[in-house]
C-alpha cells in the first residue's frame, strides 16, 4: 500500500451479510461455542487490515447484538455479538476502523466487502508523465479527477471504464463528469440532484441555469443507484428546475448560460 498511496493514515474495512436475520439458533452467537460475528467475520477483517498495514498496537471494540434467539435445547441462549465495530491503531501510524455484521440487509447477495485505503500521498503516481494515456483518459480530465479526488481518483476512472458514458460532462461548460454524481451517489451520501449539482459539485453556483438543463441528465445517473422510477426521476428533476427558478427570481436575474458569464 505504502508504493501506490503514500504512507497509509487511514482505512475502512467492513464486512456485511445477513445469515444471521434468521431468529433461530446458531452455534456461532452460542458464547459456549463461539465468539460472535467478531470472530466469525471481524478476523478476516483483521488478518486482511494487518497483511495491508503491518502490526496492530490499540483497539477498541463495540460489540452488539440485534437478534434474540433460542438456545440449541430451547432453554435462554448466552448470546454471542452478531455485530461489531472496532477501531485498531497500527504500529506505522494508521488508524482503522472495521465494521462487521452477520445482521444486515443485503438483498439477493450473500455478503457485501468493502475496503478503502488513503495515503499521505498517493497521486504522485496519477501525475506522472504519461500516466493519462496509461489509465485511458486524457491528461484535462486526470488532472481534474485528481484535483478533486486525490488517490481515490482511481475509483472514479474505474468507475468510467466499466461505464464509458459517465466519462460525458455532467454540465456543458464545466469539468464536471457524469461520473461525479454516481461516485457521490456511492461515496458521498449525495441522495438528491441538489445534493449534486449544489454541494457535491459546484454546478449551480457556476452555471445556474446550465445546471438546470442538465438536472433531467443528472437524475438519470443518480436513478439506479438510488432505486428511483422514472417518475421519481422527473420529480427530482422538477424540483431542481423550481429551486434554480426561484433563486433567479428572487434576485431578479435573467436566465443566463456559464459562457456569457465568461464573456461579460
Amino acid at each position: 500500500a505504502d508504493n501506490y498511496i503514500g504512507r497509509a493514515c487511514q482505512a475502512h474495512f467492513s464486512f456485511l451479510t445477513g445469515f444471521g436475520r434468521r431468529g433461530e439458533y446458531m452455534w456461532r452467537f452460542d458464547r459456549r461455542r463461539a465468539n460472535g460475528a467478531v470472530a466469525d467475520l471481524g478476523s478476516h477483517m483483521i488478518d486482511l487490515a494487518r497483511w495491508y498495514l503491518g502490526d496492530v498496537v490499540n483497539v477498541n471494540a463495540h460489540l452488539a447484538t440485534f437478534i434474540d434467539r433460542p438456545g440449541a435445547d430451547g432453554d435462554p441462549l448466552d448470546q454471542a455479538n452478531d455485530s461489531a465495530l472496532l477501531t485498531l491503531e497500527f504500529a506505522q501510524g494508521a488508524h482503522v476502523t472495521i465494521e462487521v455484521s452477520a445482521v444486515a440487509s443485503t438483498g439477493d447477495r450473500w455478503a457485501e466487502q468493502h475496503l478503502a485505503l488513503h495515503g499521505a500521498h498517493g497521486t504522485d503516481e496519477l501525475r506522472a508523465p504519461g500516466a493519462a494515456a496509461r489509465m485511458g483518459t486524457s491528461d484535462a480530465v486526470l488532472e481534474h479527477l485528481v484535483g478533486r479526488y486525490g488517490g481515490d481518483a482511481r475509483t472514479l476512472l474505474a468507475m468510467m471504464a466499466a461505464q464509458p458514458a459517465l466519462a460525458e460532462p455532467l454540465v456543458p461548460t464545466l469539468p464536471y463528469l457524469k461520473v461525479e454524481a454516481l461516485y457521490a451517489a456511492r461515496y458521498e451520501m449525495a441522495t438528491t440532484v441538489d445534493d449534486v449539482l449544489a454541494r457535491r459539485t459546484r454546478a449551480r453556483l457556476l452555471a445556474r441555469d446550465a445546471s438546470a438543463d442538465a438536472a433531467l441528465d443528472v437524475a438519470r445517473v443518480l436513478a439506479p443507484e438510488l432505486g428511483w422510477s422514472e417518475a421519481e426521476v422527473e420529480s427530482q428533476a422538477a424540483s431542481y428546475r423550481a429551486a434554480v427558478a426561484d433563486e433567479r427570481a428572487a434576485g431578479g436575474l435573467h436566465e443566463t448560460g456559464f459562457d456569457q458569464m465568461v464573456r461579460a
